[in-house]
């Protein structure tokens, strides 16, 4: 594919009446301009070409206002210092924490699990204890089911489910963003085992068709986004393009190959297996930790994001309120980062992001909001329209 590219760039260079037929076919009947001459030029024609003569290209979102359906709004469960993945002897009561992801909940939540497993196999539950998790959202359901694979007689406990978490207003794409990995010797090693427990799960969902899938996202030349720190280490190497493969964007910049999974398709698949799996449900708000001894059960999970604050007491978590616009879906087949936003292309909708307000903790989406994430997104692809 390299050498092929080569060749194709060495015949655009040598032949100007090649040149003036690319520059013809790229734009079609717009006045042809002065023939590419740096190689940049070049490669950037070359890419164009390649798009229009094979398909291969990528298409430009359609992001006209008719094609909007909603706005959402939700508050990210921020902790300062780290996640919290711990546990604890509360009262004589053996508890565990899992909570404070920020944007990464999505990302992070089957290291977690993993994490919460390892360690009540350690504090000595075995197959057949009874557990209680509070909270049923991302983290919550990959808790309750992890546990439940170990054997354990599960309880969830919830005040909201899907579609009313946080968990269900996420953008969807694997990208550790907005959390905090504590510090120490031992926050590399968790981070990286976290990171990695993660990727392994979500990829085995893949070929069981639950809105996990691999796509590109593309990162705008000189933008830094959260995924493209991923390349090389926990995702496949970065690929850069003198020009971008999306029909008529003319700019260049990295490909990430990426997850992305879509929150309704995936939450809604868990629980199908929890239920499966015989999930005792019971729907309940608890105002103080003591409370989670009424269920009678041998240990209890702590998975309720924002809600720890109350319910721990614990002073550093804080929210970020983030806020997306959806647009009637569009098969466009990747995922695309700039400065001034992020655009998920799901089956049930296009997305558009967004906004990080921290210490904003009401989840109403705002009509500012809304114009700012759309004008932003229509300046960036207008102009290569």
């Amino acid at each position: 594919m390299r050498n092929d590219r080569r060749r194709f760039l060495g015949l655009l260079a040598a032949s100007p009446w090649l040149v003036s037929c690319a520059a013809r076919t790229a734009v079609r009947d717009a006045p042809v301009a002065a023939p590419p001459t740096t190689p940049e030029d070049l490669s950037a024609l070359a890419t164009e070409l390649e798009a229009e003569l094979t398909g291969r290209g990528f298409a430009l979102p359609d992001l006209r206002e008719e094609r909007v359906i909603r706005q959402l709004a939700g508050v990210r469960p921020y902790r300062r210092g780290g996640i919290r993945v711990e546990g604890e002897s509360h009262g004589g009561f053996p508890l565990f924490h899992n909570y404070g992801h920020g944007g990464g909940g999505l990302t992070t939540a089957w290291g977690c699990a993993e994490e919460v497993a390892r360690m009540k196999t350690m504090a000595g539950f075995v197959r057949g204890s009874r557990v209680t998790v509070v909270g049923a959202g991302i983290i919550g359901l990959t808790t309750a089911l992890r546990l439940q694979e170990d054997g354990h007689r599960v309880r969830l406990v919830f005040r909201e489910t899907t579609p009313h978490t946080v968990s269900d207003v996420a953008g969807g794409q694997w990208a550790p963003s907005l959390m905090a990995w504590g510090s120490g010797p031992s926050a590399g090693p968790r981070r990286d085992r976290i990171l990695r427990d993660s990727l392994r799960r979500l990829r085995a969902e893949i070929e069981r068709d639950v809105g996990v899938r691999e796509v590109p996202n593309f990162v705008a030349m000189g933008y830094g986004a959260s995924v493209g720190k991923m390349a090389g280490e926990y995702l496949p190497d970065a690929t850069w393009h003198d020009a971008i493969p999306i029909r008529g964007l003319k700019m260049a910049g990295t490909q990430v190959d990426t997850l992305l999974i879509e929150p309704s398709r995936y939450l809604a698949a868990l629980w199908e297996r929890l239920r499966r799996g015989g999930v005792e449900e019971q729907v309940a708000e608890l105002a103080q930790l003591d409370e989670v001894r009424q269920f009678g059960d041998d240990f209890a999970v702590i998975a309720t994001g924002m809600g720890a604050r109350e319910l721990c007491q614990d002073s550093a978590m804080r929210p970020i309120r983030g806020q997306l616009v959806l647009l009637e879906p569009q098969d466009l087949g990747y995922l695309f980062s700039h400065a001034g936003g992020y655009l998920f292309s799901r089956g049930d909708a296009l997305v558009l992001g967004g906004t990080v307000e921290r210490d904003v903790e009401d989840p109403t989406p705002t009509a500012s909001a809304r114009e700012r994430i759309l004008s932003r997104h229509r300046r960036f692809f207008a102009p290569q329209a």
